[in-house]
């Protein structure tokens, strides 16, 4: 199953205990979405606003993007994984808006 499924955590270890595998759990982490990483990434400075180097570190962040939604694709390759390709395009078109210029405003 593994590399083929696009379910919750909750919902693979309920169909676990469902079919008599694992009598118990105990999840390191708390949150229901252990791998989510809601930390803010400071660039320059601690809370930069500075439009030029926001726009550049979108950039930089779409690139490694693309990198790894390829190694995603290479690794789920022949599954069918939405969720995880939504997730991956929402990424994007937020990263792409961020890296592009600022229209209408004097540099």
């Amino acid at each position: 199953m593994y590399g083929s499924d696009d379910r919750t955590n909750a919902e693979v270890l309920e169909y676990a205990h469902g079919h008599g595998g694992m009598g118990y759990y105990v999840h390191p982490v708390s949150s229901p979405d252990p791998f989510a990483h809601t930390a803010p990434v400071w660039i320059g400075e601690r809370g930069s606003t500075d439009p030029f180097a926001r726009r550049e570190a979108a950039r930089e962040l779409l690139e490694v993007l693309i990198v790894a939604r390829t190694r995603l694709r290479a690794g789920y390759a022949g599954a069918s994984i939405p969720r995880l390709e939504a997730r991956f395009d929402e990424a994007v078109a937020r990263l792409e808006a961020l890296s592009a210029p600022a229209q209408g405003r004097p540099r």
